[in-house]
């Protein structure tokens, strides 16, 4: 014998199984749930924009200061005393003043100071510091303002006194950091 009974499929529990949106039984759920993916996306995008400004600011700063470096190692040797706001100024006139007034450094180019930079006499060594701020323009949110440091060291250039001072025959040599030794072969 035949049973004629119907198979039909178990219920679901899952209504909303294959749809986009878990509220689409809500008038106007989705339009709200775009509005907030947009906004969401928006401000990922912002973020994201306003870091690789940051990392723009710090490799542009660095550049110059290690410019501004090898200026001022070259120059040790006529001017020893390293003088920080014509450090600051040199900054300045490396990255230029108008584009450090569009930038997100707190007080533009007034913003660099290079006080804590020193150099030590008896090792020409110079230890050339600029420190920073950046302010975030985000009007939403109070962040704090970001405090920035790059550091370099350089060696100033000791120079040759015999050159130029008519004396025809000398000799190159090689000195060492602390002047105790020298080389008259620079591969030694």
């Amino acid at each position: 014998m035949i049973n004629n009974r119907k198979y039909t499929q178990p219920t679901s529990y899952i209504n909303n199984a294959g749809k986009a949106s878990v509220f689409t039984s809500l008038k106007g759920s989705i339009t709200v749930e775009a509005s907030l993916a947009v906004s969401i996306f928006f401000f990922a995008m912002v973020m994201l924009t306003m870091i690789l400004e940051i990392i723009y600011l710090q490799t542009t700063v660095k550049s110059a200061l290690s410019s501004v470096g090898r200026q001022m190692a070259a120059e040790s040797y006529y001017q020893p005393l390293m003088i920080a706001s014509q450090m600051e100024s040199r900054m300045v006139e490396t990255i230029g003043e108008e584009v450090l007034e569009r930038s997100m450094i707190a007080g533009g180019a007034q913003g660099l100071d290079c006080s804590r930079s020193r150099s030590y006499l008896t090792t020409t060594i110079m230890e050339l510091v600029v420190d920073y701020q950046l302010e975030l323009p985000i009007l939403m949110f109070r962040l704090p303002i970001l405090s920035q440091s790059e550091s370099l060291r350089v060696k100033g250039w000791t120079g040759d006194e015999s050159f130029g001072l008519g004396v025809d025959d000398y000799e190159i040599v090689y000195v060492t950091d602390y002047g105790i030794v020298y080389h008259s072969d620079i591969s030694c």
